[in-house]
């Protein structure tokens, strides 16, 4: 088995008890605020991990939306989906990238907290712009630093101890080759934000 996998495998039934869940849930509602409107809108959940950010999706995207939940970790997705047993979810385990959605597929794509798992967090975003659809919106972003995320994925050892964010600007290149406008690109200690657009026309 994939180290990764396995890694994410046997942390999925503690995951939600060694982080702060009132950290998380404030920073997925910040991110989703950059994203809206959201009803009726098709959405991408990569690394989706135990659903963090699956509730409050959902109560945004009304009876006409859906989400694509993906994950590699197979017991992730099992977690969230008894706490998510909602018919507008489709569940896919594995490397988002190789069962990717369809191009162009979608009104936004959400990477909370997952995107430095990818061996390459910048080809990642390439590929997840191809995702969207004119219009569409691409969020990636962390309720933690860079700088601190770095030190926690250290102290965890291996396989996780490599897997480092970019500065957030260097996500600005691979999105605008792909043919999106960058629309925010911070950090601080505190958080990680990148939102990109591809415009309406194109």
């Amino acid at each position: 088995m994939n180290p990764r996998l396995a890694h994410f495998e046997a942390l999925a039934a503690r995951w939600e008890s060694i982080r702060s869940s009132e950290q998380a849930a404030e920073a997925v509602e910040r991110g989703l605020a950059l994203v809206e409107p959201l009803s009726g809108a098709a959405v991408a959940d990569v690394g989706c991990g135990t659903g963090a950010v699956l509730g409050p999706l959902l109560r945004r995207l009304g009876p006409g939306g859906r989400v694509l939940a993906l994950d590699i970790s197979p017991r992730m997705l099992e977690i969230a989906r008894a706490r998510h047993p909602d018919p507008r979810i489709e569940w896919r385990a594995g490397d988002a990238l190789e069962v990717p959605p369809e191009r162009g597929s979608l009104d936004a794509v959400l990477c909370f907290d997952a995107i430095p798992h990818f061996p390459d967090p910048k080809s990642a975003v390439k590929a997840m712009a191809t995702w969207l659809a004119p219009g569409g919106r691409l969020l990636v972003w962390h309720d933690v630093g860079r700088e601190r995320l770095a030190a926690i994925h250290r102290n965890a050892g291996p396989p996780l101890d490599a897997d480092l964010l970019p500065p957030v600007e260097e996500l600005a290149g691979p999105a605008a080759a792909a043919g999106l406008e960058v629309r925010l690109a911070v950090e601080d200690e505190g958080s990680f934000t990148f939102l990109a657009r591809r415009p309406a026309g194109g």
